[in-house]
């Protein structure tokens, strides 16, 4: 019972979230579309949690919900509202800008179950601490569905809470306090349902009313949590986080040790992610700056010993992440496979865009260039194929990576896409793990390249000892992707030859490309070559297969050695001699 949940839902693509957002957990999912399913399920299985989402008909929330508490009271029932039916109310949390509210009552239920349902007041033992994380990942998950579409938000609250237990646990605080303080960090803004989004989206500045009605989603937030009974002492982080170490902070002008270390370590940190992030009125600081005006300003707004410690996690958290933030472009018309990415790869501190078709993208990506895009193949107005055939026909994006994410599972599908010069081809269903994967991978191998390309690792060799017939077989059996440079010692020339899974897209020289280029290179038969593995061109100037290519040109040189064979002859024989035969 303990890993069984169900979903309720009328809707199957919020179904689909839904259990891709517990996919990576150690969980048996069901899920059905309308109470009588729910009701015989509930009757049948002993369920530790249902999730209702009474979206359309067939699910009657409120009735659902008191009809499983009277079957299975130990069952945990979280009910789930669209959004679009409730903009603020004194009796919930919302968690979802256009998604999802998780009702107050619910939450609380579901955090107090978390550790103190069946004695769990000892987080040492394996099996409570499961069941807690997945309820915080559960939290970090929906407040993540908040953010998902807000430009300047999107991932703050996952990095601050990141940061904000990193630090914690540096520091060596119990167990109790490192949750008070990452459950705080999750919820520290609910209390900004109360303020107008034209008031969080202003570019002037803001009124004294204005700037109050900010100030004041502290206390409101404390508000919408007072009746839950958290086991944690997350009030105390939330209300303090805006206070400063010399007093000048709100709400209560705490100074010093008079504030809650939790908030102090709070402070820090949600001063740092709001500095190096986009607001409405400013452009984003560069991490080095962030910190130098966290330093000067320690013992003044911040506590110098949580700087010290913060400054000391977020250097590591620099060499983990040595470059710029990566910006991806998921391309769908399907929204819950762009919500699924954005919600994962935003958590992995990945800037995320979305277009619903190819000509979206494509205007997009004139905006701002992304690091790398995965894209559908069936889309609306412009199919990925198309899209991935214009950039690499750009030159100036022809180089960002394309993976596609596709439901043809035909091997003709993947061959089109690769030929097209795509990285990778993922069927539906994926899994978002090896999705991501996927990603930093392609990037990590991208920035490499571009740091120091002179030097890219290769395996080199001489053109006498293995030929390009040979190097062009070997790569077509081993299905790889790589470039093959060559420099032959017989002319002041070079050449690139590329392969995509075994097969030749493109080849160059200098003066030619494609097959004639290719059978040019053929014929060198002393030099040096050097094979790139997982780079590959992004234009295709051949359509041939790699052993029909190879056989043509074969002939081709068989024929050229005929004809001068011929012409030798010919030379040698005495003047007439050609008559004479």
């Amino acid at each position: 019972m303990a890993n069984d949940v169900l979903i309720v839902s009328p809707d199957p693509a919020e179904i689909k979230i839904l259990k891709s957002l517990f996919s990576t957990r150690d969980l048996k999912i069901t899920d059905c579309s309308n109470d009588q399913e729910a009701l015989k399920l509930i009757k049948d299985n002993p369920f530790s949690l249902v999730m209702i989402s009474p979206l359309g008909e067939g699910v009657h929330g409120l009735s659902l919900k008191k009809n499983i508490q009277h079957l299975r009271p130990e069952t945990e029932v979280i009910l789930l509202t669209n959004f679009k039916t409730i903009r603020t109310s004194d009796d919930v949390l919302h968690y979802g800008a256009s998604d999802y509210i998780l009702h107050l009552e619910d939450l609380r239920r579901l955090l107090i179950h978390s550790t103190m349902k069946k004695g769990l007041e000892t987080p040492e033992d394996p099996e409570e601490m499961r069941i807690k994380d997945f309820f915080f990942n559960l939290t970090d998950l929906l407040v993540g569905i908040l953010e998902i579409d807000d430009k300047y938000f999107s991932g703050n609250t996952h990095t601050v809470m990141k940061l904000s237990r990193q630090i914690a646990e540096r520091m060596g605080l119990n167990r109790k306090m490192i949750d008070s303080i990452t459950l705080g960090s999750l919820l520290r803004d609910l209390g900004k349902i109360g303020v107008k989004q034209q008031i969080l989206n202003e570019t002037r500045e803001l009124t004294e009313d204005e700037l109050m009605s900010i100030k004041d989603h502290c206390q409101t937030s404390l508000k919408l949590l007072k009746r839950l009974n958290l086991p944690w002492r997350v009030d105390q982080v939330i209300q303090h986080h805006h206070e400063s170490y010399d007093g000048s902070g709100y709400p209560s002008g705490l100074k010093g040790r008079e504030i809650p270390l939790g908030a102090r370590i709070l402070s820090v940190v949600d001063s740092y992610v709001a500095m190096t992030t986009d607001r409405p009125y400013r452009k984003a600081m560069n991490g080095d700056s962030a910190v130098e005006e966290i330093q000067q300003k320690a013992g003044t707004i911040y506590d110098p010993e949580v700087v010290e410690i913060f400054l000391s996690v977020i250097q590591e958290d620099w060499k983990r992440n040595a470059d710029s933030k990566e910006r991806l472009l998921v391309v769908d018309d399907e929204k819950y496979i762009q919500t699924l990415i954005k919600l994962h790869m935003v958590n992995e501190g990945f800037e995320v865009m979305t277009a619903e078709n190819g000509a979206e993208a494509i205007m997009l990506i004139k905006q701002k260039r992304p690091s790398l895009i995965v894209s559908d193949v069936e889309m609306p107005l412009m199919d990925g194929y198309t899209l991935c055939r214009a950039l690499s026909q750009d030159p100036a994006f022809s180089d960002i990576p394309f993976i596609f994410l596709s439901s043809h599972k035909d091997p003709d599908d993947r061959i089109q896409g690769l030929r097209l010069g795509a990285m990778d081809y993922i069927t539906k269903p994926f899994d978002l793990e090896e999705l991501s994967l996927k990603i930093n991978t392609l990037l990590k191998r991208e920035k490499k390249i571009r740091r120091d390309p002179d030097k890219e690792s290769g395996i080199k060799g001489r053109l006498e000892d293995m030929p390009l017939q040979d190097i062009a077989q070997i790569l077509n059996l081993g299905l790889k992707t790589a470039k093959v440079e060559i420099h032959p010692d017989t002319e002041e020339n070079h050449g690139e030859v590329f392969f995509s899974r075994g097969e030749v897209t493109a080849a160059y020289t200098d003066g030619l490309d494609g097959e004639k280029a290719f059978n040019r290179m053929l014929h060198w038969n002393a030099g040096n070559f050097k094979i790139r593995h997982g780079i590959q061109s992004k234009v295709m100037n051949i359509a041939k297969t790699t052993m029909g290519l190879l056989m043509d040109g074969v002939k081709l040189i068989d024929e050229e050695n005929r004809d001068r064979d011929m012409q030798t002859t010919e030379e040698r024989l005495p003047s007439g001699g050609s008559s004479a035969r």
